[in-house]
């Protein structure tokens, strides 16, 4: 799948909302902000075929900027993480430097917005929220299936597109 490019979804330029949840959507305790995530390929058959890796939060959007920078984006992939596990989770203190890391199980981003980039004229899917999750979803109280089904179906869709080309056309 390394060849293929799938849509991202970004965090969202103002910050996206990460909340601590139940496996039915419910605010559990805890809830950061981050403006950044990597991604990297599913590790079993589960979520989305490509998962958010690590993610730095904290909390408040000013400390979440500021450690923004810890981790690498590894722009070979691009990740259409709208549920994910076992997601690498970095908190920054007020200064952006490293408090503590955590494992998390799950995760999903129950809303996406269309924004436009500055640096490009089309309009990319950002998170607004993210929920992480110490169980898994539940599919009747969440929307895990259906958001399941639609990142596995683009990533079929754009295997029978084939690679993108690049500038040179190869």
């Amino acid at each position: 799948m390394g060849d293929f490019v799938i849509d991202r979804i970004l965090t969202d330029t103002d910050g996206t909302l990460v909340t601590r949840v139940d496996s039915t959507g419910k605010p559990t305790g805890g809830q950061f902000w981050t403006f950044n995530w990597n991604a990297r390929n599913q590790t079993r058959r589960e979520g989305c075929p490509q998962w958010i890796n690590q993610i730095v939060v904290g909390n408040t959007t000013e400390s979440a900027k500021k450690g923004k920078d810890i981790i690498r984006q590894d722009t070979s992939l691009v990740s259409s993480s709208r549920v994910s596990c076992d997601m690498q989770v970095i908190h920054v203190d007020k200064d952006g430097k490293v408090e503590f890391f955590e494992q998390v199980p799950y995760g999903l981003v129950p809303e996406v917005a269309a924004k436009k980039d500055p640096n490009d004229p089309k309009e990319l899917p950002v998170a607004l929220k993210l929920w992480l999750c110490k169980e898994p979803f539940d599919p009747g109280k969440t929307d895990v299936v259906n958001l399941t089904k639609g990142c596995v179906a683009e990533a079929a869709a754009r295997l029978k597109e084939g690679p993108k080309k690049g500038p040179t056309g190869d």
